[in-house]
């Protein structure tokens, strides 16, 4: 390093040379000589291309050489059984992958070559060089080999979003990520401590799908950044789009469902993960390819590609159902569940794509409530847990935009989409609720779905009672004493319905909720029915005649519930 930065001797690249050289002969020699030189030798070696500044912007000698040093680290590690050397070397890849994409679109497709070289030594050394030869139903998950290649799905994400960002998009960024996804999930189904792996390659599908680069033209109601929230623009070449969007959610899928179907002695943890990678990221991929490329409308082409992703499932749950007559094994019962409420799952995208946006409650709902029918079937425990997830997704939604489908809500009383909205998710998880209740019992799941149940019936009435009274807009800032009323008649007709259940079933939720509710009435009745709203300390004037009026209305109901 003197000859070359001090006394200019030597050239960058002799000095590139000897430098790396002398890093990896400190840390071959540590073979001998202990732990302490192999991480100083480690450590020079990475840090050489700091060190020797050279005129010509080229990344492709650090790619190969990087690669060199790690591929050294990993087989000391392996020699002398270091893993923290091994730690170290991938720490160190990873580190110089950021630094490469920090450097813009001079090292962009010398990085994306990199990613995938790097991702393969992990896979490699993390995984293979550390698989334990054991019988299929005595596997267990294995974080090492887990997190080792996961992290490089990591930098292969912002290495690529990097790229998109600055425009370094081409056919070497799309290949890049799909070699990638190929090494994980090839990696995912060869080891099964490692399984976790395929999980991380529909992960990365879906990111980059997210990522990929849009054109600049922005759909209205688009309020995000562009370089953040690139969901809502076009993405360019939508030919390599398409096929991304197919063959990539294609082939994790479909290498899944194989190693699934072809391991009925899988443990509950592994065979989960297959499960899920199967069916959730073709639907997640072809949700994210919908907004992408129609921007919510309505779009009878992916109503049909959701049908025949719903016919792929059922006919996986056939071949499912099929394989556990010759063979029962936990494996294959969770496979028949999770295939065939997948194939519910599709026909609800399809509902969204075809119909209206404020579908999505709707579909989502009915999905849980068929995930539901089938956890009764067939007493698969996981499916309980995906209908209280999809009922908090359902949650999300509605919370994000209460109103269903925003300002196009109309001024048309009860008939509108308020009464689709929450109606429909009402009842969906309500029955949920009550087939899981009578298949398992009671658990979280059930009480989960209960609850959503009545909180979207009470919203139900609730923005049902404001639209009603405020000229159909649920937002506005005024109030009255009929709809003090209102809101203090709902409460208490709910108290008492869920006292009624409460006596019926003695659920711990229905007895929270009907405290809950008696509370509301109460305060209700006290602050909007006895001051704010009182006609008395107000001075308003009482809509009706003499005697069927807003008092009747709002005080009399209330009395006599």
């Amino acid at each position: 390093y003197a000859a070359h930065a001090l006394y200019h001797l030597i050239g960058p690249a002799i000095a590139f040379a000897a430098l790396g050289t002398a890093g990896l002969a400190a840390m071959f020699s540590a073979a001998l000589h202990g732990p302490a030189l192999a991480g100083l030798g480690l450590a020079g070696a990475l840090a050489t291309p700091l060190l020797v500044q050279s005129g010509a912007h080229d990344a492709w000698p650090v790619v190969i050489y990087v690669a060199i040093v790690t591929a050294a680290s990993y087989g000391l590690a392996r020699l002398r059984a270091w893993l923290w050397l091994a730690f170290t070397g991938a720490a160190g890849a990873i580190l110089w992958g950021l630094i490469l994409s920090l450097s813009g679109t001079e090292s962009a497709h010398a990085n994306y070559v990199y990613i995938v070289i790097q991702t393969a030594l992990a896979s490699l050394v993390f995984v293979f060089d550390r698989r334990i030869i054991a019988p299929e139903q005595e596997a267990k998950l294995d974080l090492v080999s887990t997190l080792g290649p996961l992290a490089f799905g990591c930098l292969t994400a912002v290495v690529l979003f990097r790229g998109a960002l600055y425009g370094a998009f081409d056919l070497d960024w799309m290949l890049s990520g799909a070699a990638v996804v190929a090494i994980f999930s090839v990696t995912g189904v060869l080891a099964l401590p490692a399984a976790g792996v395929i999980a991380g390659a529909g992960v990365l599908v879906l990111a980059i799908l997210w990522i990929w680069p849009g054109d600049a033209t922005a759909p209205e109601g688009a309020k995000f950044a562009q370089d953040v929230l690139r969901i809502w623009f076009t993405p360019l070449e939508p030919t390599r789009f398409y096929v991304f969007a197919t063959l990539g959610p294609g082939l994790v899928a479909w290498l899944s469902g194989i190693t699934l179907y072809r391991g009925p002695n899988l443990p509950s943890p592994i065979a989960l993960i297959y499960a899920g990678a199967a069916t959730l990221t073709p639907l997640a991929a072809l949700a994210l390819a919908y907004l992408r490329l129609t921007h919510s409308d309505a779009s009878l082409p992916f109503g049909a590609i959701a049908g025949l992703l719903a016919v792929a499932f059922l006919l996986a749950a056939i071949a499912f159902r099929q394989r556990l007559f010759e063979a029962m094994s936990a494996a294959l019962h969770l496979g028949l569940g999770v295939m065939a409420s997948a194939a519910l799952a599709a026909l609800a995208l399809g509902i969204v794509f075809v119909l209206d946006r404020g579908m999505l409650t709707v579909a989502l709902a009915l999905a849980a409530f068929g995930a539901a029918i089938v956890e009764s079937r067939l007493s698969i425990p996981a499916l309980r847990w995906v209908v209280a997830g999809l009922g908090l997704v359902v949650a999300s939604r509605l919370a994000y935009e209460p109103r269903i489908v925003g300002a196009d809500l109309g001024a048309t009383p009860i008939f509108n989409w308020l009464l689709f909205g929450y109606g429909v998710p009402a009842a969906a998880f309500g029955l949920a609720a009550r087939v899981m209740r009578r298949a398992s019992g009671e658990d979280l799941p059930v009480q989960i779905a209960q609850a959503l149940s009545v909180i979207f019936s009470a919203l139900l009435f609730f923005f049902q009672i404001r639209h009603a009274l405020n000229g159909g807009d649920p937002y506005a800032k005024s109030s009255g004493l009929i709809e003090q009323g209102l809101f203090a008649t709902t409460s208490l007709g709910f108290s008492l319905a869920l006292t009624r259940l409460d006596t019926m079933r003695a659920s711990p939720l229905f007895h929270l909720a009907l405290l809950a509710f008696g509370v509301l009435s109460a305060l209700v009745t006290i602050f909007g029915l006895g001051l704010s709203e009182n006609p008395y300390f107000s001075g308003e004037a009482i809509e009706g005649g003499r005697f069927f009026n807003a008092i009747l209305l709002s005080y009399g109901l209330p009395a006599v519930l």
